[in-house]
């Protein structure tokens, strides 16, 4: 972080080697000594393995190492010096300063179409998706973020972010203030603070908001200046995994918003328990400070390419775990969230994947990943086989059989029940180069977001990769090439096969 104007998001640097090269580990060690020694509240390394990252590698056209990327742009490659990367580092920085303020204004704006959609819908007025309804199940919620977490060690400060920016400027105010009138009427800051704190708890824990975020949720203790605030059931952590960091950094940040914008004092808010690695329940501290340098919060440090390696081998196994634990809530085998049920508004999702991906362009690559080896590695593979018997199609299939395989399979009950999208369409789009589409109505990702030019459903487009890299035995390449984040009525992927 930073305190210069402007500047909330960190920027990320990636840097792509590998082991066969002998330039990288020299560049490596420049790169993390120019980082360190002068840019460290400002940029983050992620160093990727093009042998490892293919998808990584893939989509940003890597053919030489070591390269260096800010946002989709190489910067250098090959042998560079110290001079070279800081003073490439220095005039890209400048720019990215400049670049994240018109970014910030992008976020409020999706920000206010999502807010008022939520407003309108949880009142009843106006559903979003009027045939299936505004509620999710919370395994999309819980599947896409804990894969975020597992993949990047900059995800808890990226999400922190976004629900800062939804606490300050979105609906929670509105509702805060609806539900305790008095928080509007009370002069001394205390007494207000304390009737802020009231209303957080019916926010999360009540029934006049029914976004159904948790179930209950209660203040443990209170002063003019912090709070502890325990929330029970949360949508990011109904399920309790191996995960041995807190994985609710977006709440953390919707209150931190909520609380500045009501205060008027800036505040910093960290969860220091979590139900997701097996807390009894999530508590977060909330202070309110007295400058913008008390309310930092400092970057993870940069990760090696080893780091990297362990992180992607544990989410491998945390993914399988945390996927059946959620096929049982779907399939009604079980309740995670006895007292409300395991559904959660569509808005919960979408501040923080449009927050997420209008802040770091990055996350398409980590979130079509996931949702790839979800794909591979997820639950309900039988049902593949169950269906290319029904339609008389031998295993391995051609493509053209994969995607009326896969047409079947988004609509079999079995995910249908998760509510994520209504209706699924078939299309050819080159039948002599093999060339298809699907169509997807409704997703949860986007449904009823604003024309911004920016698709959010890399996600699904990995797991359609995963799922028929398994029917075919070959990795197809799906790309959305429609999306309601670009205007479109649909979300469309094309589905091709490897060149």
């Amino acid at each position: 972080m930073s305190d210069r104007p402007g500047v909330t998001v960190p920027i990320r640097l990636k840097l792509f080697t590998s082991e066969h090269c002998f330039a990288c580990p020299e560049v490596e060690t420049i790169v993390y000594q120019v980082v360190g020694s002068s840019m460290g509240d400002l940029v983050h390394i992620s160093t990727i393995d093009v042998d490892q990252e293919q998808d990584a590698t893939a989509k940003y056209g890597i053919y030489e190492v070591p390269t260096l990327m800010l946002n989709d742009e190489i910067v250098l490659q090959g042998s560079v010096t110290e001079d070279d990367v800081r003073d490439i580092l220095w005039t890209r920085i400048i720019e990215e300063i400049l670049n994240s303020e018109k970014m910030a204004e992008l976020r409020k704006q999706n920000m206010l179409k999502i807010t008022l959609n939520a407003m309108y819908s949880v009142s009843e007025e106006t559903l979003v998706r009027p045939y299936i309804g505004d509620y999710v199940h919370i395994g999309t919620v819980l599947v896409t973020t804990l894969s975020l977490y597992s993949l990047d060690p900059l995800m808890p400060e990226l999400f922190y972010i976004a629900g800062k920016e939804v606490g300050k400027y979105g609906a929670m105010q509105h509702h805060l203030s609806t539900i305790n009138p008095r928080i509007g009427t009370s002069i001394r800051p205390k007494k207000r603070f304390q009737e802020y704190l009231k209303a957080l708890v019916s926010y999360y824990g009540g029934v006049e908001v029914p976004y159904l975020l948790a179930e209950n949720a209660e203040i443990k203790d209170f002063s003019e200046d912090h709070a502890i605030i325990e929330i029970k059931n949360l949508v990011t952590a109904a399920v309790k995994s191996e995960f041995t960091e807190p994985t609710c950094s977006f709440t953390a940040g919707e209150i931190a918003g909520s609380a500045e914008a009501i205060m008027g004092k800036p505040t910093i808010c960290t969860e220091i328990a979590c139900q997701s690695k097996g807390d009894p329940a999530c508590v977060f501290k909330l202070e309110l400070v007295e400058n913008e340098d008390q309310a930092k919060r400092t970057l993870p440090p940069s990760e090696t390419k080893h780091d990297r390696a362990e992180r992607r081998e544990r989410f491998f196994e945390l993914i399988h775990e945390v996927a059946l634990e959620l096929q049982s809530s779907l399939l009604m085998k079980k309740r995670l969230r006895p007292k409300i049920g395991d559904f959660v508004h569509i808005s919960a999702l979408q501040t923080r994947i449009m927050g997420l991906k209008l802040m770091d362009e990055f996350s398409s690559t980590l979130l079509y990943s996931a949702g790839r080896e979800l794909g591979v590695i997820g639950p309900n593979k039988g049902i593949l086989a169950e269906i290319a018997k029904e339609l008389n199609i031998s295993l391995p299939a051609g493509l053209k059989d994969a995607v009326r395989i896969m047409k079947k399979y988004l609509v079999h009950p079995s995910n249908y029940l998760g509510r994520e999208y209504s209706f699924i369409k078939m299309k050819v789009i080159d039948e002599e180069n093999d060339e298809y589409a699907i169509q997807v109505y409704d997703y949860a990702n986007s449904a009823g977001a604003p024309n911004l030019g920016v698709k959010f459903c890399d996600f699904f487009a990995g797991y359609l990769a995963g799922r028929i890299h398994i029917i075919t035995d070959e990795p197809p390449i799906v790309e959305e090439t429609q999306c309601r984040g670009t205007g479109a009525e649909y979300c469309e992927f094309l589905i091709r096969p490897m060149e």
